[in-house]
């Protein structure tokens, strides 16, 4: 028997089979960024993209593994912050409004107030911000009464697909810590916060335990969906805490997923939302590990370098095209061996973690008249390598020695940045199994931690 791990972004599901041998053996990916709706501060898809791309990869791989090692049970890894009403039936009645969606920056502000910032972070782990759902149902509410008499149940990304699997109201406690009114000590809803919101809490699903088995999915869709009968669900969890799972996870341990951002994820004991951990604008909320907590760090990191490579790189990358090489190969054989002496900040988008500032921009500071794009280009790997070893001090400072790193991600493809990260940090960083994802893995890891084949 095998279990399937369902990774759920805003712009793609992929899919992975496990074995209990722990053998990845097949995988596919769906693509529906095409369908993402976004306008002025409105960031919006249909529910049904993701219900429809989700089973689709669930049959394909279903289909694939079925007479070599059929799927026994299954977990999603999901993006988190995304708000979707769903009514009697299960069914949405709005479409999913996502993570990006700015549209309850006042509600925001207004629950802040009401709470008191401190207080809010003591609770939650999170600083307020209008990401968050229970913002999100609080403009509903107020601009559209009318829907809202219709909501049955409020639910994250994790939670509507537990309901179209035929397992509705349960969300695990750290998709429920992206809620913006979950208890991280308690575990469980925060009645002062849903107070302040309006919001009842039979309105929201049931926090459960990452791998806990919640259901079963019926016959008639299994067969749909190329499954045996009796095929489990099981509460997967948040991706970033998917991730440092499946690149095993242990306390005091940091695991770093690099892509667009580069975000550093601590295991710790206990949350680390004291007044540092809110200084730093840290986010420390409940792991997918069993009594555990996990505390995020991030900030722009491929988006630094892309947008470099974009402004100032079009030469070389006419070059790459020409020679059907990828640009950051053409760029790392032009730059120098040695230090660039260049200081760029990788603030383009504005700083974030350790020090939050929408206003911060990219400062470059040490140019020299011998200095060209390669230079430049070392430079900003440079400045974001110089972020990371901010970051790993801050969480250091926090908790204790750092005992490990490991990273994953399309940033870990270039040699040379991850031995800058290495000599800046002045730390051995692993890097995890290349193409493999390692939130995909970590949600097919709690499948089968939920039906008992781990």
């Amino acid at each position: 028997m095998s279990a399937l791990g369902i990774d759920v972004g805003t712009s793609s599901c992929k899919g992975l089979v496990l074995t209990q041998g722990g053998k990845i053996i097949a995988e596919h990916a769906l693509n529906y960024a095409q369908r993402v709706q976004v306008a002025n501060d409105t960031a919006q898809i249909p529910a049904e993209i993701f219900r429809d791309g989700v089973f689709e990869v669930i049959a394909t791989l279903a289909e694939k593994v079925d007479q070599v090692d059929p799927v026994r049970a299954l977990a999603f890894s999901t993006h988190g912050e995304t708000l979707i009403p769903v009514g009697e039936d299960e069914q949405a009645i709005t479409p999913a409004i996502l993570s990006m969606d700015r549209r309850c920056v006042q509600e925001s502000v207004q629950l802040e107030a009401a709470i008191g910032a401190a207080e809010f972070y003591r609770i939650t782990g999170t600083p307020m911000h209008s990401q968050y759902p229970m913002p999100k149902i609080m403009w509903l509410k107020k601009h559209h009464p009318e829907i809202a008499d219709k909501v049955r149940r409020y639910c994250s990304t994790q939670d509507y697909l537990h309901g179209t699997l035929g397992a509705p109201g349960y969300v695990d406690y750290s998709l429920a810590s992206r809620f913006g009114g979950l208890d991280v000590y308690r575990k469980q809803w925060s009645g002062k916060i849903l107070e302040c919101a309006g919001v009842g809490k039979n309105m929201l699903s049931e926090p459960v335990p990452a791998g806990t088995a919640i259901g079963t999915i019926p016959a008639e869709l299994a067969k749909k969906l190329h499954l045996r009968e009796g095929v489990q669900i099981v509460a997967g969890g948040h991706d970033q805490p998917c991730a440092s799972l499946g690149m095993g996870a242990q306390e005091q341990a940091v695991t770093i997923s690099a892509g667009s951002y580069e975000c550093a994820a601590l295991t710790t004991a206990k949350p680390l939302n004291d007044e540092r951990g809110e200084r730093y604008g840290l986010n420390s909320y409940c792991h997918v590990l069993k009594d555990q907590y996990v505390t995020l760090a991030f900030f722009a990191s491929g988006l630094m370098v892309q947008w470099f490579l974009d402004r100032f790189c079009r030469y070389e990358s006419e070059r790459a095209k020409q020679e059907k090489r990828d640009i950051h190969e053409v760029m790392e054989e032009m730059m120098p061996d040695r230090p660039s002496g260049i200081c760029m900040t990788p603030h383009v988008y504005g700083s974030m973690n350790p020090e939050w500032n929408e206003n911060a921009r990219t400062t470059i500071s040490g140019l020299s008249a011998l200095d060209d794009t390669a230079s430049l280009y070392r430079a900003a790997l440079e400045g974001t390598a110089c972020e990371l070893d901010l970051n790993i001090r801050v969480l250091e400072q926090l908790s204790g020695r750092i005992s490990k790193i490991t990273i994953s991600g399309g940033g870990t493809r270039s040699e040379r940045w991850m031995q800058m990260r290495s000599d800046i940090t002045g730390r051995k960083i692993d890097c995890f199994m290349d193409n493999i994802d390692a939130s995909n893995l970590g949600a097919a890891m709690l499948a089968g931690i939920g039906a008992g084949m781990f």
